[in-house]
């Protein structure tokens, strides 16, 4: 009998362990889960003074128009521009209710108190990544420029790095691609 109740004591013992350790993760989740983000996105462009430089800044399409509108992409753009890292900014503008995108994001830029951009609009269509590098990548090369770093949203860093690295060195372009997040 005394084996039985070791033997669920043992039990118990473990299971409110598991518990604590269950709970203990929910609630630093906030604190770890990033963490192990940053970990696992590569980010090789990165130079000594924290930024990036190219001849051009790229922008995909724009998450901005969504239900959660995040800015974090634009206001990078806006002060990589201010600090000379980059001359322009080639962002793909989907028109929404045939407002263009690249104004909408021009107005947002100002009302946060940066200046107006120097952008080349990309007018696409909500299209498959491949589709959207090679628009941004073809007015890139048609701007002259043989260097542009790329400003992804951290979900889509992984595959929009191959995807818009293949792409530039298809045309002689060297593709810099960094993740921003909020």
């Amino acid at each position: 009998m005394t084996r039985h109740l070791r033997r669920w004591s043992l039990l118990g013992r473990f299971l409110g362990i598991a518990a604590l350790g269950l709970a203990i993760a929910i609630v630093a989740g906030p604190i770890w889960v990033p963490a192990i983000g940053r970990a696992l996105v590569l980010d090789d462009c990165r130079v000594e003074q924290g930024s990036p430089s190219a001849e051009v800044l790229a922008v995909p399409a724009s998450p901005w128009l969504s239900d959660k509108p995040s800015f974090a992409r634009l206001t990078r753009a806006a002060g990589l521009i201010r600090d000379g890292r980059a001359s322009s900014v080639v962002m793909t503008c989907p028109a929404l209710y045939g407002v263009s995108g690249c104004e909408l994001a021009q107005g947002q830029l100002t009302a946060r108190g940066y200046p107006r951009l120097p952008m080349r609009e990309v007018p696409l269509p909500s299209s498959p990544a491949v589709v959207e590098a090679r628009a941004i990548l073809d007015e890139v090369s048609r701007a002259g420029a043989k260097s542009v770093t790329v400003l992804v949203a951290p979900f889509e860093f992984r595959r929009l790095n191959r995807v818009y690295r293949l792409e530039a060195a298809k045309r002689g372009i060297k593709a810099c691609v960094i993740s921003v997040g909020d």
